[in-house]
């Protein structure tokens, strides 16, 4: 029974009567309970009110992704370049001496779409070495490292790649140069000198060459030179960017804003979230939006090809000559680093499969905004080439193999991935070594060479 305490309330009655000539006063005395909270006019608190509600819904959440963590991750099918990017040193991204064996896969482009996988490769050999960079199992630990590759995000790393087939394997055991895979990950600064430095110091000596590879679509992704040509900005007004302006600022907040997104990105309970959400969004409950973020063409084997919107952006925004002004820029600002610490300097411009093999599938406005696109690339090789920077473009030498593939149906690229396979990595590796072998004297072509487009 609640406990409550006595109310009174007080009626006054008139009443005519021959008895009387006056209104009688009546009392009428009722008690009865109240809770205390109504009686002070507070609002009785449940225990689904929000405000108690939430806190448990959030205890409850972080205890059991806190349990959920120690499963095996492979159980979660997190991409595994999220397992490798979970405990990295603080000048690298990626977790020193990490060795693991992925037997599933799924094309980012799939995922991304929403669509169930069709595509397949074998399981994926994942090992980071003990500086927390990917690894080559073609170099020779007991000599120098001679070609140290750069920038490149998720192609350099090799995000659908075993070991040996990411482009400084494969390089290494077409040239015999030993090549040092120096990619980063995507929420890392690729352009910090002091991490650069910090890598260079544990080698056994600066390698001789350094191997720029430059996106398609790095116009929004990498530091862009400002007036002064020693000061490198962001393009962005990102925390971390305010970060940079005030001393010791910048590495705290940069450490603490890529532990919160490491720690968020390996989250068993976000994972299954996900995936519960897309089961009810396939266009079978509801609306497939994701589908309708990129684009999805038919091959002429009758395949679909699915184009992530990254991809698509850059034709359907357009790119201008001063994005291949300040991209060229960027690169001569590499390349005047990299010569005061002993290295010469090549960039390997990489174009998206949209570039590639949009030609032949779009038409109408969509095609002539792909030869935009196309246009882009050859000035920036052009503008790259006028800074005294050798320069190899892949857009020529793949694009020149398109109808093959298309005949043979081996192509060069994943069609529901945005990577590029082993025989894609293998056209450039061997293009890229036989231009910097032929820059040496005395060496010639590297056996099986396939056209290139590079110079001085």
């Amino acid at each position: 029974m609640a406990v409550g305490r006595t109310c009174c309330h007080l009626f006054i009655v008139p009443v005519h009567s021959e008895q009387s000539c006056h209104s009688l006063l009546f009392m009428r005395l009722t008690s009865f309970s109240l809770p205390e909270e109504a009686a002070s006019g507070e609002e009785t608190p449940r225990w689904w009110a929000l405000g108690r509600l939430a806190p448990l819904v959030l205890v409850l959440w972080f205890s059991l992704d806190l349990l959920f963590r120690f499963a095996p991750a492979q159980w979660f099918r997190l991409h595994p370049v999220t397992l490798i990017d979970g405990r990295p040193l603080p000048n690298s991204s990626f977790t020193p001496n990490y060795n693991a064996v992925f037997r599933y896969w799924e094309g980012d482009g799939a995922s991304e779409a929403n669509l169930p996988p069709t595509e397949r490769r074998t399981p994926l050999q994942i090992s980071v070495d003990s500086l927390g960079f990917r690894r080559n199992p073609y170099a020779d630990p007991g000599e120098p490292f001679e070609v140290l590759f750069l920038l490149g995000r998720s192609f350099l790393l090799g995000a659908a790649l075993s070991d040996e087939e990411t482009l400084p394997a494969i390089f290494t055991r077409v040239s015999g140069l030993n090549a040092y895979n120096g990619a980063r990950s995507a929420d890392d600064p690729v352009d910090n000198l002091e991490d650069l430095d910090w890598l260079l110091k544990r080698m056994a000596g600066p390698p001789s060459v350094a191997v720029l590879v430059i996106l398609e679509d790095d116009k929004a992704e990498i530091r862009s030179v400002a007036e002064s040509p020693t000061d490198t900005v962001r393009n962005d007004q990102t925390a971390e960017a305010v970060a940079h302006r005030v001393p010791g600022l910048s590495d705290r907040a940069m450490e603490i804003r890529r532990l919160i997104k490491r720690w968020w990105a390996v989250s068993p309970l976000r994972t299954l979230s996900t995936r519960l959400m897309k089961s009810v969004t396939d266009d079978r409950l509801l609306p497939n939006e994701a589908l309708r973020s990129g684009r999805q063409l038919m091959l002429p084997d009758g395949r679909p090809m699915l184009f992530r919107r990254y991809e698509v952006l850059p034709a359907q925004k357009g790119r201008t000559r001063l994005d291949a002004e300040r991209l060229a820029e960027y690169a001569s600002w590499w390349r005047s680093q990299l010569a005061q610490r002993g290295m010469d300097t090549w960039v390997l411009l990489l174009p998206s499969r949209y570039t590639i093999y949009g030609p032949w599938l779009e038409n109408g406005d969509m095609l002539e905004r792909i030869r935009q696109v196309e246009a882009h690339m050859y000035e920036l090789e052009r503008q790259i080439r006028q800074r005294g920077v050798k320069t190899l473009n892949a857009l020529p030498i793949y694009q020149a193999s398109v109808k093959k593939q298309f005949a043979t149906g081996e192509l060069l690229f994943f069609r529901e991935d945005n990577h590029w396979k082993p025989s894609g990595v293998e056209v450039i590796a061997r293009a890229l070594a036989d231009s910097i072998l032929s820059a040496r004297p005395g060496h010639g072509p590297v056996k099986g060479t396939t056209t290139s487009s590079h110079g001085d």
